[in-house]
């Protein structure tokens, strides 16, 4: 009776109002990856991929929802035969799209897009945020052009196959959008669905502001999606907790906390644990702007126990003799035999005298 008043006593207590948390930014690290091959020239002739991708860099400086922040931050490839690292991951608020785009003049000879997305991987890899959505946006308005058509199909096989494979792999998902007719749609269309990503088709460059619109909202839409995800799975932590125990006894029992220690085995101490180790961002100090071009490398006991020193003496049974005992209790029953035998002659001798 006594413990089930404890428990309305604290139940009936006021619950005090906690101050609202700032939401947690959603963190979201892409790269912008544009084709700077001779044929983009006639397919965009008013450069209106550089307005477009600017657009949608500026878009995403804004929150994904009123209460829902956004913390992204944006690097710039830019490729032909070449592959060239126009911008570091900077934070959106920072980058100089202006000095990024500046390269691209649409004068390259072939267009190398596997190598491109390679070097997006590797950047996304060695420099983006252990717990950030990871994304690239490739545009594009052609095929697979090195210059040697074997090399092309082989190069089209690797894109499939094996960096789509590793796109997935890594958690980064890959954006296509294709420029006009002559582009691959199929290629771009199967590494969009291999890495989660989205493919869209703009079929002249006057439509490239509505796509990378459309591409926007599509992504960050999937980041809302994703954190209530998240969100749901902590609240369903919380709800299989083992609930309060309360004590029966005679005295006010005091109440078990609901929650288990950060340590007991099946609870969970971090809801959104990380596929991939925290490693070093890099960004320029200028915004991250200025061209960096690299060759595309191909390569691709604790043993628990009581110790015995620690072990506390165990007690001898009832009636046990340990080394020693024998000699000491000898000595006292020859002790007792002594006392008895000259009582017994005293009493003896005295009853005589008396008698006599």
């Amino acid at each position: 009776m006594l413990a089930l008043f404890a428990v309305m006593l604290v139940a009936s207590r006021p619950v005090l109002a906690q101050p609202a948390l700032a939401p947690v930014p959603e963190q979201l690290d892409l790269f912008l990856v544009l084709d700077n091959s001779g044929s983009m020239k006639k397919t965009d002739p008013e450069g209106l991929a550089g307005v477009a991708s600017s657009m949608f860099v500026q878009s995403l400086r804004q929150s994904i929802e009123p209460d829902r922040a956004l913390d992204a931050r944006v690097g710039v490839i830019i490729f032909d035969d070449r592959v060239r690292v126009s911008s570091e991951l900077t934070p959106v608020g920072r980058l100089d799209m202006g000095a990024a785009l500046a390269g691209l003049d649409y004068r390259g000879l072939h267009t190398n897009t596997p190598g491109a997305v390679e070097r997006a991987l590797y950047e996304l890899k060695n420099n983006a945020r252990g717990d950030s959505a990871k994304a690239v946006v490739l545009l594009t308005d052609g095929i697979v052009d090195t210059g040697n058509a074997t090399q092309d199909r082989e190069a089209s096989r690797w894109l499939r196959e094996d960096l789509s494979a590793q796109a997935a792999a890594d958690g980064v998902r890959i954006f296509e959008i294709a420029l006009g007719n002559d582009a691959d749609f199929q290629l771009l269309q199967v590494v969009a669905a291999r890495t989660g990503g989205d493919y869209q088709r703009a079929m002249q460059a006057s439509d490239l502001p509505a796509v990378f619109e459309r591409l926007g909202t599509t992504l960050q839409s999937r980041l809302v999606d994703e954190a209530r995800q998240r969100e749901a799975a902590v609240a369903r932590l919380e709800a299989a907790s083992v609930p309060a125990a309360v004590l029966e006894s005679s005295v006010p029992a005091p109440l078990v906390s609901a929650s288990r220690p950060a340590d007991a085995p099946g609870s969970t101490s971090d809801a959104r644990a990380t596929d991939m180790a925290p490693s070093t961002v890099s960004a320029g100090a200028d915004g991250g702007a200025g061209d960096r071009e690299t060759s595309m490398p191909h390569d691709r006991a604790v043993a628990t126990g009581a110790q015995a020193g620690n072990d506390a003496p165990s007690a001898p049974a009832e009636g046990a003799t340990r080394p020693g005992d024998t000699g000491i209790a000898d000595g006292a029953r020859a002790s007792n035999d002594v006392a008895s035998d000259g009582a017994t002659d005293g009493a003896t001798d005295g009853a005589t005298d008396g008698a006599t």
